[in-house]
């Protein structure tokens, strides 16, 4: 690594004093080739590094310049990438690749004229050139004129057969020229040749979809989302297609996802909701009805859906008032109970103390006919009093605390 980094520098100060020699020019090469190889597997950024070297090492390499200049229109920095298209052709006036690759750029800046301009100036250096070919098809296809990029696309594809990105710009053009076999034709190659279009898996999609073929429709519609998880639109389709065959917990899985990607989809929020209050879980479906009505308070019917599922249903944190307030009562007609039961026991629990009694023996007396023995004497005898008190653990209070009998006259 050393050494490399001193050649490096060894380099760039011989080529500023005598040109380029010969092994600087062979050293550029190599940082080229790395940088189309980087490039070719879509590592932009290794690429860029590349090429930047390629071109400090040896600037009057038109190619380097050129695909210097492609990686910053793939990285949407288009000032410098015009700048390095400009210096290539500087370097090298005929270079077609050059001239296409500025219409390109003029393209994605939405600068129309002179993007056709630039096309045709490579394509009057090249006329096999395709990708010229492409670009003017573009052009006409975003200034609303599918039809005249119809055959500019062709051409392009005629000489780019194997391209799935003309594939499926010429099915595009079919489309919004009310031609949807032909569309339907170029979608489906353009997914043969790049399965892992998100974009032309949604397309054929949304063809099945209008074509009534569901199965089809739903399997397009899963491998776009595999390949494009943030795709709201599919996910709110697939869900779609999952409520029509009436799989409602499949649906409520995609409409939670969209919630993951966004939390302010009002739509899936209801959706998610209604389908809890179709399982019968009515305090999730109150949850994510009143989200709901955060984002859309001003929908008043369904306000009014979640004031009638309010009135059965009570809260989690009610029902537990309720039981604390049953359970309070309870305690209290126990203890009523406990006093009505025996009389010793205090309202605080307590105990009153015991008196003992006296053995009395009744008499004949007529007074004793209009006053009822105590309690502790039964049919004129009595009856031994226990001194031990009721709270006390003993095997007399362990159970049930025994009703008093009255005395027999």
């Amino acid at each position: 690594m050393r050494f490399t980094k001193w050649l490096y520098w060894l380099t760039l100060l011989l080529v500023g004093f005598w040109g380029t020699p010969i092994w600087a020019q062979n050293l550029g090469a190599y940082y080229l080739n790395k940088g189309n190889l980087y490039l070719r597997r879509g590592d932009i950024q290794d690429a860029l590094k590349y090429f930047r070297t390629s071109v400090e090492i040896n600037p009057y390499n038109a190619v380097a310049r050129d695909n210097l200049g492609r990686v910053y229109a793939e990285k949407n920095m288009f000032d410098k990438a015009i700048q390095e298209f400009n210096k290539a052709l500087q370097l090298q006036p005929n270079f077609a690749q050059a001239y296409s690759n500025l219409s390109y750029v003029f393209l994605q800046k939405r600068m129309y004229v002179q993007s056709t301009a630039y096309a045709q100036q490579a394509l009057a250096i090249d006329p096999n050139l395709g990708a010229a070919y492409y670009n003017i098809g573009l052009d006409d296809l975003k200034q609303g004129n599918p039809r005249a990029a119809i055959p500019e696309l062709q051409q392009a594809l005629r000489l780019l057969p194997s391209n799935a990105k003309v594939n499926a710009v010429l099915a595009k053009a079919y489309a919004l020229s009310n031609h949807p076999g032909q569309s339907f034709a170029y979608y489906y190659q353009s997914a043969r040749m790049n399965p892992l279009s998100a974009y032309t898996r949604e397309k054929l999609g949304n063809i099945y979809l209008k074509r009534g073929e569901y199965h089809k429709a739903m399997a397009q519609f899963k491998a776009t989302a595999f390949l494009s998880p943030n795709n709201i639109p599919v996910r709110y389709k697939i869900a779609a297609l999952y409520k029509r065959v009436r799989n409602w917990k499949a649906a409520q899985r995609q409409y939670l996802d969209i919630l993951n990607i966004d939390p302010k989809q009002a739509y899936a929020t209801k959706q998610v909701a209604k389908i809890y209050e179709r399982q019968g879980s009515i305090g999730k479906a109150l949850t994510y009805y009143m989200r709901y009505l955060k984002l859309e308070p001003q929908d008043k019917v369904t306000q009014a859906h979640v004031n009638q599922l309010r009135r059965p249903f009570v809260t989690h944190e009610e029902l537990l008032k309720q039981k604390k307030f049953q359970a309070r009562l309870n305690a209290a007609a126990k203890k009523k109970r406990l006093l009505a039961l025996n009389p010793s026991v205090t309202p605080t629990g307590g105990l009153v103390p015991s008196v003992p009694h006296v053995n009395v023996t009744p008499t004949t007396t007529p007074s004793a006919k209009h006053h009822p023995a105590p309690p502790h004497v039964i049919g004129g005898t009595s009856a031994p009093v226990s001194l031990i008190p009721v709270g006390t653990p003993s095997q007399a209070n362990t159970g049930p605390i025994p009703t008093p009998i009255p005395a027999i006259p």
